[in-house]
């Protein structure tokens, strides 16, 4: 039997998508040439999402960011003293809000 989600924020990046839906759950297809799409498992309790070009972003309850996919340049390398995140913003020019 399949569930249905809502549907709450969706980013439209270089060829892929992310989504995060009900149940705190975050989705992505298309290309996943740099892991763009391989969601990490340890992601929880998602608030918020973000995306650049080739990576994602999330932001946790607890106020904790996780990062995947392309980091050349460190995109996804989240410092470790970034807590108590209350909103992220990866990329102004890929269709996320």
């Amino acid at each position: 039997m399949k569930t249905s989600l809502t549907i709450f924020t969706i980013c439209v990046l270089f060829g892929n998508v992310i989504v995060k839906a009900s149940q705190s759950k975050i989705i992505a297809w298309g290309d996943d040439g740099d892991h763009q799409t391989d969601i990490p498992s340890n992601i929880t309790n998602v608030i918020e999402i973000s995306a650049g070009g080739r990576f994602g972003l999330a932001l946790q309850q607890n106020g904790l960011v996780i990062g995947w996919g392309y980091n050349l340049d460190g995109e996804t390398n989240v410092p470790s003293n970034a807590t108590n995140v209350i909103a992220i913003a990866a990329d102004a020019t890929t269709a996320c809000p």
